[in-house]
């Protein structure tokens, strides 16, 4: 309860009783949903209850008890990993630890939830991207919207630019559709990406822009791709001609 309420003071003075606290309840201390309080606290974002629980478990449980404890799964499936969005500067602290494969049961890895901060986004596994795909087909590259991210993901990762989810939607159509004018500008310095593709009711990257700098994007990013094609056309017609004539 002390936990949940965010109530650090009351949360110190617990754990000062080892009589009745010892290390081994605080570990099993769960909640109705399975959640630990490690991963109640961290998803409370609450600082102060955050450092006395782990300053309490770092002097009382042995590394091996620590690292199981990071990966005990809630009811949801999901671990303390899944909820380092509120509190990333855990990941240098806990990185090597943390079972970022892990799915939820809406099949999302720990990575999947740090796209919602810019320093988590950064922090990346030695997995294929095959083994961040969740429920609706969605890789990484749907998600994320971190400039320096999204280029790692394209330049040192096995990951598919054109990549469509259940609805048949890019990771260029999500850009454009959500504004993520981060990830459109690192696709479009991709040369795999293709504008031309359309999800399941038939819209292009450019019809599915919900406002006028990402139409402009794209549309400017078409008129290039046109006039390479024009030039590569130009300079392949003429480099036959050149062969007839010889």
């Amino acid at each position: 309860m002390a936990v949940d309420a965010r109530q650090a003071k009351a949360l110190r003075c617990l754990l000062g009783i080892p009589a009745q606290f010892r290390a081994d309840l605080v570990l099993d201390d769960v909640n109705n949903e399975r959640t630990t309080l490690l991963s109640s606290a961290v998803e409370s974002g609450d600082r102060l209850v955050i450092n006395d629980l782990l300053s309490y478990l770092e002097l009382n449980a042995s590394s091996a008890q620590l690292e199981h404890h990071l990966r005990v799964e809630d009811g949801k499936g999901g671990c303390v990993a899944h909820y380092l969005f509120n509190q990333p500067q855990l990941i240098q602290r806990f990185g090597k630890k943390l079972p970022w494969r892990l799915k939820d049961q809406n099949r999302q890895t720990p990575l999947f939830t740090l796209r919602r901060s810019d320093r988590g986004a950064r922090r990346w596994s030695e997995a294929t991207l095959d083994d961040y795909v969740d429920a609706k087909g969605n890789t990484l590259l749907h998600m994320v919207n971190d400039m320096d991210a999204t280029v790692r993901l394209l330049r040192h990762y096995d990951s598919d630019v054109n990549a469509a989810n259940d609805k048949h939607f890019t990771p260029l159509m999500g850009g454009s559709k959500y504004r993520r004018l981060n990830l459109m500008r690192a696709l479009f310095g991709d040369l795999r990406t293709d504008l031309t593709l359309r999800d399941l009711r038939g819209l292009s990257a450019a019809e599915l822009a919900k406002d006028d700098m990402c139409a402009t994007m794209l549309t400017t990013s078409c008129c290039s791709l046109r006039h390479w094609a024009v030039m590569a056309e130009s300079r392949n017609l003429s480099s036959l001609r050149t062969q007839q004539c010889d």
